[in-house]
């Protein structure tokens, strides 16, 4: 674990953790921090989870270029410290990442959710990433709740198994101003759905998100 209040880089080098750990990288934080060029490995929960600190606003927060291998339940976790804090994350990029699941009963690539549907996360870019499983019950590629201007394209996301069920990608209850476009999903089961909504159908936030294939989310 690492609390810290200043500029923060991780890079190069190999973290590895064993059967029961929680997370292969655990950050909470309020200034920015730089992931970059480093392999994750083992079994834990999570291979990165990052807290944001409670009413501290967080400007710049990148993963890239990393490979992020076993995780059994979010390979990237952000989340808030408490569904009250009002403060946000400017500046979010999670692009060109290698992330993949270990067998299990649920795993998902990226998990970024606010927990009270707000604009939470302003300023997000999540491009070029791949995301692998072999997952034997559910999967979700991507989850996103809580984002403003946000950007999400040109990821891959696949499964190994057959009798997997779940998602290849979510645009949560609550985003706004977004783009999503160019993102491919392979070696899917029938069971498994290309893309889910959310409650962006029922008019919430509204019309601002853009798709540009006719199928949402690909």
């Amino acid at each position: 674990m690492q609390t810290d209040y200043g500029d923060s880089l991780i890079t190069g080098g190999l973290i590895a953790t064993g059967p029961g750990s929680l997370e292969d990288i655990y950050q909470e934080s309020s200034a920015g921090l730089k992931i970059v060029g480093t392999k994750m490995v083992g079994t834990p929960q999570n291979c990165f989870h990052f807290k944001q600190v409670s009413n501290r606003a967080m400007g710049g927060l990148v993963i890239s270029s990393n490979s992020i291998e076993g995780c059994t339940v979010n390979g990237i976790l952000i989340e808030q410290n408490s569904p009250s804090n009002g403060q946000s994350i400017n500046g979010l990029v999670i692009t060109d990442n290698q992330i993949g699941g270990g067998a299990g009963t649920g795993f998902v690539g990226i998990n970024a959710t606010s927990g009270d549907h707000t604009a939470w996360i302003r300023g997000a870019t999540i491009t070029g990433n791949v995301i692998m499983a072999n997952q034997t019950n559910s999967m979700g590629g991507i989850i996103v709740d809580g984002m403003d201007e946000a950007t999400i394209a040109g990821n891959s996301v696949f499964n190994n198994s057959g009798s997997i069920t779940g998602f290849g990608y979510i645009v949560g209850s609550w985003m706004r101003n977004g783009y999503v476009r160019k993102n491919s999903m392979a070696y899917a089961a029938p069971s498994i759905s290309p893309c889910s909504i959310g409650a962006l159908g029922a008019g919430n936030p509204g019309p601002q998100i853009r798709f540009e294939a006719a199928t949402p989310c690909l």
